[in-house]
C-alpha cells in the first residue's frame, strides 16, 4: 500500500530533525562494490559506512567520547543517556 502525503511528510521531518547527509565521490565502479560488501554483510550502505567509519575512529585511537556509535540504536542510546533530545518518529 502506497504512503500517504502525510506519512511522507511526517517521515521527512523526522529525518531533517535527526540526520544531517554526508556526501562521498567514489570512482565509477566502487559504489557497486561497496553495496555488495554491505549487502553480504546484510546491511544497508549507511549502515555499513557508519560502522567502517566507527571502526577506523577506534583504530585511530579516539576517546569513546569522540568517536560515533557503530549503529543508529547506539548513537540514540548515547543521546538519551547524555540527556539530549531524540525526535520520535
Amino acid at each position: 500500500m502506497p504512503q500517504s502525503r502525510a506519512k511522507k511528510d511526517a517521515v521527512m521531518r523526522y529525518q531533517s530533525k535527526t540526520y544531517e547527509p554526508v556526501n562521498i565521490r567514489v570512482l565509477i565502479g566502487e559504489r557497486e562494490q561497496i553495496i555488495a560488501a554491505a549487502r553480504a554483510r546484510g546491511e544497508s550502505l549507511a549502515a555499513y559506512v557508519r560502522r567502517a567509519i566507527a571502526a577506523q575512529m577506534e583504530r585511530d585511537g579516539l576517546p569513546e567520547s569522540e568517536r560515533i556509535p557503530a549503529t543508529i540504536e547506539e548513537a540514540t542510546a548515547r543521546r538519551k543517556e547524555q540527556g539530549a533530545q531524540v525526535p520520535k518518529e
